[in-house]
């Protein structure tokens, strides 16, 4: 149904964009549920977490207005190829990466299908990057990449894929041309690199009370959000760092706390500005 002026109309939730977030392993839970519900924060209309079956419970107890389905194991090949034809293919966007296990043999049979399959936007982050790093070439057998692909690198992760914590702007560049990919160098200054070869410094205000785990999980699951209900990419990185800045400002002001976690910070997203 369409507004005036030919504008969409939002009436139920399957027109404000859906949202898979793909992660988590037994012990580390708890960042796919920030990233979901950051996502839902951000205005997604339904986001589905899809983790592992030995961790469905444990999500489930967590609470949240969300689905969750169980993949089986990261060590199937055929778990990614399911999801293509039950859910995947209805969404809009996926967020990835988050608490998965370090063995790379173990994940990546189930990682390695996703990156050459996915046929919608995709924002990878955390462990998924370091499986990256450890086989570049799955950037290279993506086979659809014309699709929006996102990597959002902490300094950890930056020196791992590229052997420095501050990799010249033009080492950055040539990656994100090679591999269609948006890069995005997060820190207190986050650079932002597109596949066109541009790049744009995101001077934050330094708030150094955000510097705990799980921040990088709202950031994604915010950049997921947006570009699933139709922002281009270059746009949903800019609002999603912005508003996450200014939702821990508004908790920071108002509590006069010394620290803010990722769920204060979710909490506080409908009153940022």
């Amino acid at each position: 149904m369409t507004g005036k002026g030919g504008m969409k109309m939002i009436e139920t939730k399957w027109d404000r964009g859906r949202v898979l977030v793909i992660g988590g392993s037994q012990g580390a839970v708890f960042s796919v549920d920030i990233a979901v519900k950051s996502a839902m924060k951000g205005g997604a209309g339904l986001v589905v977490a899809c983790v592992p079956d030995n961790v469905v419970g444990t999500l489930e107890s967590r609470g949240g207005f969300y689905k969750i389905k169980g993949i089986g194991k990261y060590n199937n090949p055929n778990g990614f190829s399911d999801m293509m034809s039950d859910i995947v293919s209805k969404s809009h966007c996926i967020v990835a990466g988050m608490g998965i296990e370090d063995d790379a043999d173990h994940i990546l049979p189930f990682f390695g299908k996703m990156l050459a399959e996915i046929t919608i936007p995709c924002v990878v982050d955390a462990d998924l990057i370091n499986l990256i790093c450890r086989h570049p070439e799955l950037l290279s057998r993506r086979q659809n990449k014309h699709i929006a692909f996102v990597l959002t690198l902490n300094h950890h992760e930056t020196q791992n894929m590229f052997g420095s914590h501050e990799p010249s702007e033009q080492v950055v560049a040539s990656a994100s041309r090679q591999f269609n990919a948006w890069i995005v160098l997060k820190g207190a200054d986050t650079k932002i690199f597109s596949p066109e070869g541009g790049h744009h410094m995101y001077s934050s205000e330094k708030i150094p009370e955000m510097a705990v785990a799980g921040m990088g999980d709202v950031l994604s699951g915010l950049i997921g959000s947006f570009i699933a209900q139709g922002d281009d990419v270059f746009h949903a990185i800019q609002l999603a760092l912005t508003i996450r800045k200014n939702a821990a400002r508004y908790y920071l002001d108002k509590t006069g706390a010394k620290i803010v976690l990722p769920e204060d910070v979710i909490a506080s997203i409908p009153y940022a500005r």
